[in-house]
């Protein structure tokens, strides 16, 4: 006598279900860093400009020029404010043929939390050979450090590099590049244009 099942008795439709119910479960508690087509945002800066008209960009896909507010998707944003050179002094002198560049920056968190930040978060880029900023002591130079930056507070510090004292040819960026970004996502200044 053949005796029929119900379709709740058979192991493949149980077998289905656990299948469904991991990658279910594998979707949703996945990394946001995946390259879902879904998961693609845009991120703003605002160009101070003589209009009051706000220009969108995507952040890692431009180089922003010094007085850029670039907004990012976690709450922060960025600034580069100025920038000026100095020689050294008598305990800090830049390398043969280089001279120091200072990068004054502003980090805003409007983040809904307290973010970290980190002077080696940033590297100065010149033709493509990219270095993290010096640490020096001169006065002058409030250098950035490392330290945590609560919700809404806002942070002004120095960031030291070195660049050919002959800019004619000597592209220099400052690439932001913090551990809340992908490793393939970095914020690019333009400094120097090298024309």
């Amino acid at each position: 006598m053949n005796k029929t099942r119900k379709w709740y008795e058979l192991w493949w439709f149980w077998a289905i279900i656990v299948v469904v119910v991991f990658v279910g479960a594998f979707k949703l508690f996945s990394s946001p860093d995946d390259n879902s087509s879904s998961n693609h945002s845009t991120h703003t800066h605002t160009v101070a400009h003589k209009s009051t008209k706000k220009h969108t960009a995507n952040a890692f896909h431009k180089d922003f020029a010094v007085g850029n507010t670039i907004k990012l998707s976690n709450g922060v944003s960025v600034r580069v404010n100025n920038i000026r050179f100095v020689k050294g002094d008598d305990v800090n002198q830049p390398d043969n043929g280089k001279r120091y560049i200072v990068a004054n920056v502003t980090i805003n968190n409007h983040s809904h939390g307290s973010i970290s930040y980190n002077e080696l978060d940033w590297n100065f880029d010149t033709n493509g050979n990219s270095k993290t900023p010096d640490i020096v002591s001169m006065n002058g130079i409030d250098e950035m450090g490392s330290g945590d930056l609560d919700k809404g507070a806002s942070l002004t510090k120095d960031l030291v590099g070195q660049v050919p004292v002959n800019s004619k040819g000597n592209k220099t960026t400052l690439t932001y590049q913090p551990d809340t970004l992908n490793d393939n996502k970095k914020v690019h200044v333009l400094l120097i244009n090298g024309k």
